[in-house]
């Protein structure tokens, strides 16, 4: 989709509030994600909206599509499989502006959370998010929404046993670091303060 910067010489108070509304109901989508409300986040869609994901950016066919608000419901709830999960929305363009129609895209950085244990991993999707919206009695919903997923990440961000300090020992051993301060904030006092940390680090983990 290609996009076009437009001129905007004035902005009417009516269209300044549509254009709010509707970047609050695309933050409301990540809140409402993350906040497990199932419920919330079905109600800011259409009863007929139609949803689409494409787990391949680049292909045409999409992996899943959905017809009705209802459908919605197991598509939100599979996000109770994580521990925790982060929408970053990023930027959101409005392309076009009508009384009751609107379309946009958005981006997202959504970050899933799993704990196995003492083990974390974490795993980034890096969305794009096509959208029409529609405006029914005054509120703002999406008509449909495609998701594009343009990568995964997956990282692991637990240490291993042995091999790395937790992050309670760190803040623990760069406190005995900085018992003593130093005289003045030179750089060698900071480099001083620094050898300090790195010296309880290796005796932490030496025994």
């Amino acid at each position: 989709m290609a996009m076009t910067l437009k001129k905007h010489t004035a902005v009417s108070a009516a269209e300044a509030a549509n254009r709010l509304a509707i970047r609050e109901l695309v933050e409301a989508y990540a809140y409402c994600a993350d906040r497990r409300d199932a419920a919330g986040q079905m109600a800011l869609f259409t009863p007929d909206t139609h949803f689409v994901v494409y787990m391949d950016a680049k292909s045409p066919t999409p992996t899943q599509e959905l017809h009705s608000r209802e459908s919605l419901a197991p598509v939100f709830a599979d996000l109770n499989r994580y521990y925790a999960t982060m929408h970053f929305v990023g930027q959101s363009t409005i392309l076009s502006l009508e009384r009751s129609r609107a379309t946009g895209q958005a981006y997202c950085l959504a970050h899933h959370l799993t704990v196995d244990g003492d083990q974390r991993r974490l795993m980034v999707a890096t969305l794009r998010y096509l959208d029409i919206f529609s405006k029914m009695d005054g509120v703002w919903l999406f008509a449909e929404r495609r998701l594009y997923v343009d990568w995964l990440e997956e990282r692991s961000l637990s240490p291993l046993p042995g091999q790395a300090i937790r992050i309670n020992d760190s803040a623990r051993i760069r406190a005995s670091a900085a018992e003593q301060p130093p005289k003045a904030c030179s750089g060698s006092a900071f480099e001083d303060n620094d050898l300090r940390f790195k010296t309880e680090w290796v005796r932490h983990l030496t025994g």
